[in-house]
């Protein structure tokens, strides 16, 4: 059963406040789950770069299963170049 809506307009508006305070903290929280690149110099004077997701933290893998996406956000991308 659905919640009436509330008559007093500040508690309307301290719900969405707090909605949208609840949004920027997951924001934040994704935005803390980082993409790392790893230099590795070969003997032949090229260098391999590897381009890897970190591991999700529990705060990380909750919103990520919440909104059906794999922990994994990306496979490891591997780059060569001259130096």
């Amino acid at each position: 059963m659905r919640k009436p809506s509330p008559r007093n307009p500040l508690q309307k508006k301290s719900r969405v406040f707090i909605k949208q305070k609840r949004t920027e903290h997951e924001l934040y929280v994704l935005c803390t789950h980082h993409v790392v690149t790893v230099v590795l110099p070969a003997a032949d004077g090229r260098v391999l770069r590897i381009r890897k997701g970190t591991t999700p933290e529990r705060d990380h893998r909750d919103i990520y299963r919440v909104l059906a996406i794999p922990d994994e956000v990306m496979k490891p991308v591997k780059t060569w170049s001259a130096s």
